[in-house]
């Protein structure tokens, strides 16, 4: 059967998830429902120029981050967005695959460079002209899906909002596009191990007699118009040690994805006469862990304002336990939290599940500081005792898991959605 680009009442119908119900559940009256379609219908025929388009901006980490205000426009691009993945030959590799491939790569026994990068501002950076190209060049689109992006990014423009819209579903899509072609190019060079990008975030394991000043350049020149590395994430390690049977020593440390991994010197094995894999540590990254404390601090402050010991609970169950998440691009249910983010450490070994045990520990029973100081005369020693039983180390080692709506999950997160 013929794939359909149109944006017929059907095919964008069939775009509209659960979560859009959940959101607006007038969308389970089919005379609503028909409504959008309709004023859906009509944006794909007159574009995004001629009325008005709603966006809402939040902030995160210092960037903007967009959403469509009316479920009718976002249909649209939607369609557009499952047109571009139909027609483009990409495959995108999860965060689970691409540390479980390093991990067993770093612990190989024959010397090896590993370099990591960073691309400045990605979405704010991509040059929307040069997607409109490689678009027309390259995809089946029809004509009215190519106007329609076209209009869409001069949107953008009128709205001096460079680069793509971080936030957008179909921002990550485009900027895949724009970027397969390199990582193409770059996986396929002579002396390259193993080449990954997640989002803006490169790391490469490659032969350390290559030339890394040559190859950095070429890393560098190969980049789509308007892209740049941001040289002070760049990070490049050597790892050819051998120590001796025993041995402990940490030689690198590397920060990739939220993991932070420590490689030990190759322990020789002299009985057999051969090397055994090099140990790897890896743990909760030091960034991703100020994160928990920031959000445990957040949730005692908003506690001392509304003294709402059930919600501070709930709050404690989410950031030290698992849970799952209604992805709202596609309203498929996925797994999330500390064990199933982080489930490659060994909570054994980690040093950064008791730290962040303590953390809340000390925070609530210690007599010293800000946040004691709100909160001492308002918990009680039993609810903090409960509290207490709430614990990172177990939540990851007994893969905890707790079930909330999703409006308590909307209200859970609102005191730190953007930490």
């Amino acid at each position: 059967m013929k794939f359909d680009q149109t944006f017929s009442k059907v095919s964008l119908s069939r775009l509209i998830n659960r979560s859009d119900i959940y959101h607006d559940n007038r969308l389970s009256n089919n005379s609503v429902k028909d409504q959008v379609l309709a004023l859906a219908q009509k944006r794909a025929k007159e574009g995004f120029e001629t009325t008005p388009v709603g966006l809402n901006v939040t902030t995160k980490n210092k960037k903007k981050i967009y959403q469509l205000e009316d479920i009718s426009d976002e249909l649209v691009l939607r369609k557009i967005n499952e047109n571009i993945k139909y027609f483009s030959n990409f495959k995108l590799i999860d965060r689970d695959s691409i540390i479980f491939t390093l991990l067993s790569l770093l612990k190989e026994t024959h010397p090896y460079t590993v370099i990591r990068l960073d691309i400045k501002s990605f979405y704010e950076s991509v040059n929307t002209d040069s997607i409109l190209l490689k678009v027309n060049k390259n995809l089946f689109l029809s004509r009215q899906n190519y106007q329609l992006l076209k209009s869409f990014f001069s949107f953008l423009k009128r709205e001096q909002i460079t680069g793509l819209a971080r936030g957008l579903p179909l921002s990550a899509t485009l900027a895949e596009f724009e970027l397969n072609e390199y990582d193409k190019t770059i996986s396929n060079l002579q002396g390259i191990y193993f080449y990954q990008r997640f989002v803006d975030d490169i790391i490469l394991i490659v032969d350390p007699v290559s030339d890394i000043s040559k190859l950095q350049q070429k890393l560098k020149d190969d980049l789509p118009t308007g892209l740049s590395f941001n040289t002070t994430k760049t990070k490049i390690i050597t790892v050819d040690q051998t120590g001796n049977k025993g041995s402990t020593d940490i030689i690198e440390t590397l920060d990739y994805l939220g993991y932070h991994f420590k490689l030990h010197t190759l322990l020789e094995d002299y009985q057999h006469k051969q090397k055994s894999l090099r140990r790897i540590e890896i743990d909760i990254s030091e960034g991703k862990k100020n994160k928990f404390k920031s959000r445990l601090i957040k949730s005692l402050l908003d506690y001392h304002r509304n003294q709402d010991l059930r919600l501070l609970t709930d709050r404690v169950k989410f950031i030290t336990g698992n849970f799952s998440l209604l992805d709202r691009r596609n309203g498929i249910k996925r797994k999330s939290g500390i064990y199933y983010n982080y489930k490659y450490i060994n909570y054994t070994e980690s040093e950064v599940l008791p730290n962040l045990d303590n953390f809340f520990r000390n925070i609530l029973l210690v007599p010293k500081g800000k946040i004691y100081s709100k909160i001492s005369t308002i918990l009680s020693q039993q609810e903090r005792r409960n509290l207490l039983k709430l614990s990172f180390r177990n939540g990851f080692k007994d893969k905890v898991f707790h079930y909330f709506s999703p409006s308590r999950l909307s209200k859970i997160k609102r005191c730190w959605e953007y930490v």
